[in-house]
């Protein structure tokens, strides 16, 4: 919606976005965003600002006259992200009393670029800054909205209200890129590549006297001034491509320069850049160097509390060179975790998750799973996945089998575009004396020897080594 200049001129434009100096607003146009967005939108915008006394508006949707009912809006006040959502009589009944104020405390009142996404669903919502999920820390019940034919009026850096017909709670600080996707959660792609794949052109360097650039966009730079024809050479030299995407995508980029000389247009210039796409490895997973044994103590664990079995887990995620002023710098988010298990799991065998699936809800994760697959799915940052992986947990209702698995866990972002390694931890089953005893079998060690008897590990030789002599009718097909 902004930068748009039939409707933005009024904003002064600066520092790479527009600046709101807590008196200026501006009304979107009806035309620009349909009146019924629907139950499922997405808004994102860059933002910097800083702390603010009282409630001050970044967007908002109200009524037009009568009435002051707010339909949605995000705001700020003090170190708190405020996002309303009252759902719609055409699309919720009138009856449905569910969440519809969300209240956040990110990291963005530093005076410097974050990014922004949230995400609206109904009774639902989710934030996403720089990349990171945030859970709400409040969220407020409300009725759906009554059936009205009043029209809604769509403001940006000020909050409307109908029945005075005044402006309130006004914005300080800039914003930049502001957009809704009606009808739309936004697919995960597309949030990458609004967070993370920052691809535009600008002016890096000094230009003549009675120069001037604006950047229209992050695609567009328009560049005006008076003066010799090496006066305009020497400008265009400080135009840059620059590309912040932590993994760009390969192929040419095709820089158009359009001239005009009084008015009238020269000749159309292209320069071609050919980008690289970026081969190294930029997440790998440590920590899961030594393999679990199970003796009889793990065992009674595995069967009445479960085992974490990547407690030790560590993802190191690589991006671009640390620049503090740069948001995609923080960004560092996965969309998938894959754990596989070989030989698949039997009856009784599972993960589990202590926090179960509201725990995962929570990181904005879902979880599917088979005998010998589990997937995690969802964009969070990578110390998401870090956590709910740490507390997952192996559990066997009948861990007095005899049992080997190769556990296998990769995490990926861009939809597998970029994946790490693969790492391995192996469960194996360790028989002690403790545990034959436990299995009735300790009258046989008055009759035969221990090299005799299948599974059995000498304690001279070693309690904490492993074992898969087992007796044929406990073994694995």
């Amino acid at each position: 919606m902004i930068p748009h200049p039939s409707f933005s001129f009024l904003l002064l434009l600066d520092e790479n976005g527009f600046l709101f100096d807590g008196k200026k607003y501006v009304d979107i146009p009806d035309s620009v965003v349909p009146e019924d967005i629907g139950d499922k939108f997405t808004i994102s915008t860059w933002i910097k600002t800083g702390l603010s006394k009282g409630r001050q508006t970044i967007i908002s949707n109200t009524d037009k006259e009568r009435l002051d009912r707010v339909h949605f809006s995000l705001s700020t006040s003090g170190t708190k992200l405020l996002f309303v959502h009252r759902r719609e009589a055409i699309h919720a009944s009138r009856d449905i009393y569910c969440n519809a104020e969300f209240q956040y405390k990110p990291a963005i009142f530093d005076a410097k670029w974050h990014h922004i996404v949230v995400i609206a669903d109904g009774c639902a919502a989710k934030l996403y800054v720089d990349g990171e999920h945030y859970a709400p820390v409040v969220t407020e019940p409300d009725w759906t909205l009554h059936k009205s034919n009043l029209k809604n009026r769509l403001t940006v850096g000020a909050r409307y209200l109908g029945k005075e017909g005044m402006y309130t709670d006004k914005f300080t600080g800039y914003l930049a890129g502001l957009a809704i996707r009606p009808n739309n959660s936004m697919e995960e792609q597309v949030l990458h590549c609004m967070i993370g794949c920052k691809e535009h052109v600008n002016v890096d360097g000094p230009l003549p006297p009675n120069f001037s650039a604006e950047t229209i966009d992050f695609g567009t730079v328009h560049i005006a001034g008076v003066g010799a024809p090496d006066d305009f050479i020497k400008a265009l030299q400080n135009v840059v491509y620059i590309n912040e995407r932590l993994i760009p995508t390969p192929g040419k980029r095709s820089v158009v320069i359009l001239s005009m000389f009084n008015e009238v247009p020269l000749a159309t210039i292209t320069v071609d850049i050919t980008v690289a796409g970026n081969t190294r490895p930029v997440i790998v997973i440590e920590g899961l160097d030594a393999d679990i044994g199970l003796n009889w103590e793990k065992r009674k664990i595995v069967k009445e509390k479960g085992l974490r079995i990547f407690d030790s887990l560590e993802i190191e995620y690589e991006g671009c060179e640390k620049d503090d002023d740069s948001p995609v710098d923080k960004v560092r988010f996965l969309d998938a975790a894959v754990v596989r298990v070989n030989p698949a799991f039997k009856k009784g065998e599972s993960f589990n998750f202590p926090k179960g699936i509201k725990g995962l809800k929570e990181k904005g994760l879902s979880v599917s799973f088979n005998n010998e697959e589990l997937v995690i799915r969802g964009i969070a940052h990578y110390s998401e996945y870090e956590d709910v992986l740490q507390q997952m947990v192996y559990v066997n209702l009948d861990p007095a089998d005899t049992l080997h698995h190769e556990i296998t866990v990769t995490v990926s972002t861009m939809k597998g575009k970029c994946k790490s390694d693969a790492e391995q931890r192996n469960i194996n089953t360790i028989h002690t004396n403790r545990g034959i005893a436990k299995n009735g079998v300790k009258f046989a060690k008055n009759n035969l020897n221990e090299e005799q008897l299948p599974g059995i590990v000498s304690m001279e030789a070693g309690i904490g080594s492993m074992s898969s002599g087992a007796s044929p009718a406990a073994s694995w097909p």
